[in-house]
């Protein structure tokens, strides 16, 4: 039986862990960072939300998705944050209809 390591950072609703990627050829030298989220409160047997940034490049959002059964229930947004906490804001561009929602709801937010 295997065991999961502790996880990098918690949240009120997620415990995360966190992978970097070494750099190569492929991704141009530059490392990701990804985030990989399950629910602290809740048995749910996978990933809820997951996030990739490029820190290279103002830690850019490459990706971020969230489960199905999780989705609009602010998992992505408490892990942007806690990204954010930890590493500096985040540059997000939303690209699908759920990212380009989140990003005006992020937006909305950072104006008084």
């Amino acid at each position: 039986m295997s065991r999961l390591s502790k996880p990098t950072f918690v949240t009120a609703n997620l415990r995360v862990w966190e992978i970097r990627g070494v750099p190569s050829e492929i991704n141009g030298s530059h490392s990701r960072v990804m985030f990989i989220a399950t629910l602290r409160n809740e048995d749910w047997p996978g990933v809820a939300v997951s996030l990739s940034i490029w820190p290279a490049f103002d830690n850019y959002v490459d990706w971020i998705e969230t489960a199905e059964p999780q989705r609009r229930k602010g998992f992505a947004a408490e892990l942007v944050d806690a990204v954010e906490k930890r590493y500096g804001p985040v540059t997000f561009h939303g690209v699908s209809e759920g990212g380009i929602a989140m990003e005006d709801s992020r937006n909305r937010k950072e104006t008084p």
